[in-house]
């Protein structure tokens, strides 16, 4: 019940922490190249692909490594020209089993907070922590990932990504690829 509250508290903490300095920046900060990057703060992105689960199985007798397809839906708020804080929520659609666990998944859904950090110009490694819930069994969840963001036009992106998501029962790997706006 504790993982619960504190995980409530920081989806419900995550919009504030940008507020602080938006309103108290310095004003070295505010340069005009890094003004007109903040100038869209909020970022949404719609995602689609597939998850791998290398210790999966579409049944006992079946071969591991099982792929199912996902979406994704995150929105991300700027804190700065390099730093970004954000929501994660994606949905997996299919039914494996964890054979060495005897655990049986089927259409989870996983809500993570994540923070993001821009290395270089359009390319970011994410990092999070969340919950996948199931109906047979919810498990914490960190998630470790990438993606790369190509400027379509008129504030619209595209951007692939590679994801890692370990719970204490499995591990999936993912590869989407994103569409999305900064507003």
């Amino acid at each position: 019940m504790t993982r619960w509250i504190v995980f409530l508290a920081v989806i419900a903490l995550l919009p504030t922490v940008g507020l602080a300095e938006e309103h108290g920046g310095s004003a070295e900060a505010a340069g005009e190249g890094e003004h007109e990057t903040l100038e869209k703060r909020h970022k949404v992105m719609f995602g689609f692909g597939y998850t791998h689960i290398p210790e999966g199985a579409e049944h006992e007798e079946s071969e591991k490594g099982v792929f199912v397809p996902t979406v994704a839906l995150d929105y991300f708020y700027r804190l700065s020209e390099k730093w970004e804080i954000g929501i994660m929520a994606d949905g997996e659609f299919g039914e494996y089993l964890i054979i060495d666990k005897d655990l049986n998944r089927k259409n989870a859904y996983i809500l993570l907070a994540a923070v993001g950090y821009e290395l270089l110009p359009f390319w970011e490694v994410i990092a999070g922590v969340g919950m996948e819930f199931e109906e047979s069994e919810d498990l914490p969840v960190f998630r470790l990932g990438t993606a790369y963001e190509f400027e379509l036009g008129t504030g619209w992106l595209l951007a692939p990504g590679l994801f890692a998501d370990v719970t204490e029962e499995h591990t999936s790997w993912g590869l989407s690829l994103g569409v999305g706006t900064r507003f």
